[in-house]
């Protein structure tokens, strides 16, 4: 009952984004490229952990 009274004031367009667009808006958000090289590191820190704990099991 709270929403009854309540009317939508913002209009959607149908306007999509284009993969070019999102690349611009990803290149300059700088929170993404951190949290992307975060995760990039954690990646190839665990494949180098796993390659390690492979080599002293081998020998």
């Amino acid at each position: 009952m709270s929403f009854r009274n309540v009317e939508e004031k913002i209009t959607l367009t149908g306007e999509r984004m284009t993969l070019k667009r999102a690349w611009i808006s990803l290149r300059a958000n700088r929170p993404w490229w951190v949290f992307a090289s975060n995760i990039f590191l954690m990646w190839g820190a665990f494949f180098f952990q796993t390659g390690a704990l492979v080599y002293f099991f081998h020998y």
